[in-house]
């Protein structure tokens, strides 16, 4: 997977976790269907998403993945259009 086909992502309120602050994540579409260009037409993405540092977002290589190896994650999804995201939680 390229990096055209993940995203940066900074949530407004971080919250700490297992000792770690989540506050950055990349997030990747999670079935081969999904990708993130079809966000732009309100289509729903779901993605796995793994949290980062500010280090490795500032770094010049941010989406690297060989030091993701003990990060945590989750799975969700991602939708533009605000008259649908009720339906969803």
């Amino acid at each position: 997977m390229g990096k055209q086909n993940a995203w940066l992502l900074r949530v407004t309120e971080p919250f700490d976790f297992d000792g770690r602050s989540w506050e950055y994540f990349v997030a990747m579409p999670r079935r081969s269907v999904d990708n993130l260009s079809m966000v732009d037409t309100g289509n729903i993405v779901t993605v796995d998403t793994i949290r980062t540092t500010k280090e490795q977002v500032e770094s010049d290589e941010p989406f690297k993945t060989k030091s993701w190896k003990d990060e945590q994650g989750f799975i969700g999804t991602i939708i533009l259009d605000d008259s649908r995201a009720d339906t969803y939680g």
